[in-house]
């Protein structure tokens, strides 16, 4: 998956090429998980490397003698080439974004939970490379190193990398970081003297880049059409590895009803685009959701099959919620921004259209989902913060002070109220854990939290009867799993089971990407479809044909 599908739970690099071009090393699934695997430039098969399991994002030492990698649980990690135990750098990683570099100074660069951090390959103590607040804002994505440690690059997403994201450059001099091209994802620097660089669209670009300043000295000039964003790798000998697709845009998606026992049918034959998380009307006849097409809108698609685009000022409108009623959404839209991160509110929109939409919450920083309580009394927000994600609450009517329900330094996401409005069910991740969890705490006074899957769980959603909770995890997570749930004062929860794989549907760590059919024998998902066939492109001595291209 492209880190600029939305909501992806984990983002990493596919391949690392060997500085002197004599092989590489990539991410492959085995049976007992993800792994490192070695292909020398003139073996016929590749070779899995002992010791690396549960291995991401490889990237090489500047002399090629070791293989660093990331973990899916938050450690960075060094295997020598030639083979031998896997040695630990440290734990202290994120989890989910999981890029970093090697630089010629012997350092590691890495995300740690919100911010870039520097360690020596051979150990010891990880530090902070800018002591700066904005950088605990920052989603890091990609880094590449800059010959001589002078610093490295990376891409950074505000907010969220479906929306936006830029090529940055981080001076270790001057400990901080600077925009170098916008629009951008993924960048490299080239022994040529260029900045290699990815289109959000697609398409490699080179521009002409001065390591004594870290600074572009040219224009862009278009070097190879539809590469992937971010897919493009690079060694010091010149050799390349990227991959393409045969046509860009938005994902292709279609909307699915999918019973228990996982049989799906298309929701509507004739509906197909590139769809983000969708929501039933109370009643289940209409379904609201965003649909991206340069903007992202909010689409109501009815019963007799007709749709309506419902929104059109901002850039972004989306992640809608019923209000209990049935005759008004609330979404979160940057319609009233200047396009920052904190630019997101919350509004509230009849679903027919017959008024415009109102403000139904500003708050210091960006309002990334909000949901209203079943008896319509309190709506319940997620907003993004220093380092983490917190859930708050106010009364929509009487005393509309805001209330802390879920705030500290775990992320909290996915709001899920239980039909009775006794309890919240939400996904949290602690630092240093492993994997997110569904927990459920007691509504509006939380008291306590309780834990209610057991091997990872994202995106929690109720059964209607308020006797099962849904959400999407098991030991791949890729299940689809109910848990048995005794609501009232207080709350018996069972063991999860799995119902049915859900690997071809979307998936999000920030808003559920399905809703459930008011019957609660159904489910509406969003179903990934088969892109046009591109292709993995591998080639040497790679200098002479880029140098071409940017003197035309």
């Amino acid at each position: 998956k492209s880190f600029l599908d939305p909501g992806i739970a984990l983002v990493g690099t596919q391949a690392a090429i060997a500085p002197d071009g004599s092989s590489i090393v990539y991410v492959d699934s085995t049976e007992s998980g993800l792994q490192l695997v070695r292909k020398l430039r003139n073996a016929r098969l590749a070779t899995p490397m002992a010791g690396t399991e549960g291995a991401l994002s490889p990237f090489f030492s500047p002399d090629g003698r070791w293989v660093g990698y990331r973990t899916i649980d938050g450690k960075v990690k060094k295997v020598p080439i030639d083979g031998g135990g896997s040695v630990t750098i440290t734990d202290d990683a994120d989890v989910n974004y999981t890029a970093a570099a090697w630089l010629d100074d012997g350092t590691i660069v890495y995300e740690g939970t919100g911010s870039l951090k520097r360690i020596d390959a051979a150990g010891g103590t990880s530090r902070v490379t800018a002591l700066d607040s904005a950088a605990d804002r920052r989603t890091i994505v990609a880094l590449a190193p800059l010959p001589g440690s002078k610093g490295v690059l990376f891409t950074e997403c505000p907010g969220n990398c479906a929306i936006a994201s830029q090529v940055d450059v981080f001076d270790f001099a001057a400990d901080s970081a600077r925009v170098l091209v916008r629009n951008a994802a993924g960048a490299w620097y080239s022994p040529t003297g260029h900045l290699l660089y990815t289109d959000r669209a697609g398409g490699l670009y080179a521009m002409g880049f001065d390591l004594g300043r870290l600074a572009v000295t040219t224009g862009a000039v278009p070097v190879l059409e539809d590469v992937v964003p971010g897919s493009f790798a690079i060694s010091a000998s010149g050799t390349v590895l990227y991959s393409t697709t045969a046509g860009t845009g938005g994902a292709p998606t279609e909307l699915m009803w999918v019973s228990r026992d996982g049989t799906a049918v298309p929701l509507d034959s004739t509906w197909r685009g590139d769809f983000q998380y969708p929501a039933l009307s109370p009643d289940g006849k209409s379904l609201a959701v965003s649909v991206h097409d340069e903007t992202t809108q909010l689409w109501i698609r009815r019963s007799d099959g007709t749709r309506q685009m419902l929104t059109q000022e901002g850039t972004v409108n989306w992640r809608p919620a019923w209000t209990p009623d049935g005759q008004s959404i609330v979404f979160s839209s940057n319609r009233g921004g200047s396009g920052t991160q904190d630019d997101y509110d919350l509004y509230r929109m009849p679903v027919n259209g017959s008024a415009p939409a109102e403000l139904l919450l500003h708050y210091t920083y960006g309002v990334w989902e909000g949901e209203v309580s079943p008896d319509g009394h309190w709506l319940v927000f997620r907003s993004d913060e220093l380092g983490t994600s917190n859930i708050r609450g106010r009364r929509l009517d009487g005393d509309t002070t805001l209330v802390s329900l879920l705030v500290g330094k775990d992320v909290t996401t996915q709001v899920a109220l239980s039909p009775d409005g006794r309890w919240i069910a939400y996904m949290g991740a602690s630092t240093g854990q492993a994997q997110a969890q569904i927990y459920v705490a007691p509504f509006p006074d939380i008291t306590s939290t309780r834990p209610v899957s057991r091997d990872g769980g994202i995106e929690p959603r109720w059964a209607h009867s308020g006797h099962e909770l849904f959400y999407k995890g098991g030991k791949n997570g890729d299940r689809f799993m109910a848990v048995r749930v005794t609501p009232g004062p207080t709350l018996s929860v069972g063991s999860p089971h799995e119902l049915f794989s859900v690997g071809q549907y979307r998936f999000a760590t920030n808003r559920q990407q399905y809703d459930v059919a008011p019957d609660d024998q159904h489910f509406v998902m969003i179903r990934n479809l088969p892109q046009a066939a591109g292709d993995v492109v591998y080639v040497e001595n790679w200098f002479p044909e880029l140098l071409a291209k940017v003197k035309r």
